[in-house]
């Protein structure tokens, strides 16, 4: 059983290729290195899923039955988010430990995994919560504390494959997904937290 099993969600016409090979190269340059990438692509491919190796040599390649969109096809909200589905699927899928859901084009700093590790190995925590920088919302330090809706993402967000499945894996699928799943986990589990920025939310 891997340490880790990262959850890397692709949709093609959604993620710049350049940006998707500098994510899997984060991953890539690790070191620490006890882990399986998933990469969940939205629907099926049009291109060749070998288009990974140019970023990350070791992975597995799962695509949803079908594509969902940036807005699904359901209600507005109730169907968002292209992510969610596939991190379902990713979740379901792992072997890992733990999880780390990871946006293709996000970015671990080198030593993320190691730091990470060794702060579950003096806890023995279920949820970590590490600090992340956060492009989208234009926020240099995404502290992610306190873990509630707004001020984490699930990037940063650490949670063990045993509390995952025990809440029924990513179950939700709308726009605030992440949010509310996160404080379900965190009512449940507790949290420790990493104060040191160890990636990039892009």
């Amino acid at each position: 059983m891997p340490r880790f099993s990262i959850v890397a969600t692709d949709y093609e016409p959604y993620v710049p290729r350049d940006r998707m090979i500098e994510g899997l190269k984060s991953l890539s340059n690790q070191t620490f290195q006890d882990f399986e990438v998933l990469i969940v692509h939205d629907g099926p491919k049009t291109t060749s899923s070998d288009e990974y190796s140019a970023g990350i040599n070791d992975y597995q390649y799962l695509e949803t039955e079908k594509h969902y969109g940036i807005y699904g096809t359901e209600e507005f909200y109730a169907g968002y988010g292209w992510g969610h589905h596939s991190r379902d699927l990713g979740i379901k899928s792992a072997t890992g430990e733990y999880i780390i859901n990871f946006n293709i084009d996000n970015v671990l700093y080198p030593d993320a995994l190691e730091k990470i590790s060794n702060k579950l190995a003096e806890t023995n925590a279920d949820v970590l919560v590490f600090a992340c920088t956060h492009e989208k919302f234009d926020i240099k330090y995404f502290s992610g504390v306190p873990p509630v809706m707004g001020k984490v993402d699930m990037l940063q967000c650490i949670v063990s494959k045993k509390a995952w499945d025990s809440i029924g894996g990513w179950h939700r699928y709308d726009h605030s997904a992440d949010g509310y799943l996160m404080q379900e986990l965190v009512q449940k589990y507790g949290y420790v937290h990493v104060p040191e920025v160890l990636g990039d939310n892009r």
